[in-house]
């Protein structure tokens, strides 16, 4: 799974990829055994062989594993195409590690795919519907360093689905101001009464990063003028 750590001030992600250790399913134990028997063996070729087809019998873990070995060349020419062939149909049946690999992927950009921030947004959007902290962060961090992109794909969905972003909160005073920065000197971009709600997207000291489903903005809000989520 992909991981969050702090480097120089830096919010970095990384994607932590799988070992080939995948849980026995009823009914295909042994293409399951010998698949991680030959992978550890140094025959990635014959884990291939058996993941894919299980794969094609619909096995999402298998899809998703196959994805893997394309993107990391294992027995394979690395060929991210492939790779989110295989992702996106484990990520047709909500499997969560496959939503933030496409999600990474399209991210950063990989072997003859193109980095696309949008795409990116949207597969983070279905892993943290589906409870995935991780997504939230990605997202969080893409609207922090102010990529456009993000930005305006997320104001889109702030009306219809703000709490797939955090924690819904409300204006705790009777008037608050929202700011462009975090800091008191900042532009205001927004007014709002007490009762106003609001998504927690990120924290910085005591400003809180909001989404404002009413007015489909993001700014920051000083913590002592809103009620704990």
């Amino acid at each position: 799974m992909p991981k969050m750590i702090m480097s120089r001030g830096k919010l970095l992600l990384i994607l932590i990829l799988p070992v080939l250790v995948v849980p026995l399913k009823a009914g295909a134990e042994s293409d399951f055994e010998m698949a991680n028997r030959a992978m550890h063996a140094g025959d990635p070729a014959e884990a291939y062989f058996l993941m894919r087809r299980l794969a094609e019998d619909g096995d999402t873990e298998a899809a998703y594993y196959l994805g893997w070995m394309y993107h990391e060349g294992k027995g394979l020419q690395a060929d991210d195409l492939k790779a989110v062939q295989w992702w996106e149909t484990a990520a047709q049946e909500d499997h969560i590690e496959a939503l933030m690999a496409l999600g990474l992927l399209y991210q950063k950009g990989g072997v003859k795919v193109d980095a696309d921030t949008d795409r990116a947004v949207e597969y983070f959007l279905l892993a943290a519907a589906a409870g995935e902290e991780d997504a939230r962060l990605n997202i969080a961090a893409l609207l922090l360093r102010g990529d456009i992109p993000a930005i305006r794909r997320i104001r889109r969905i702030l009306r219809s689905e703000p709490e797939v972003l955090g924690d819904m909160t409300e204006v705790a005073i009777q008037y608050a101001s929202a700011r462009e920065f975090p800091r008191h000197s900042a532009e205001v971009v927004a007014t709002m009464i007490k009762g106003t709600q609001m998504v927690s997207i990120a924290r910085q000291g005591d400003w809180l990063y909001v989404g404002l489903p009413a007015k489909r903005k993001l700014a920051w809000i000083h913590s002592s003028a809103v009620s704990p989520p």
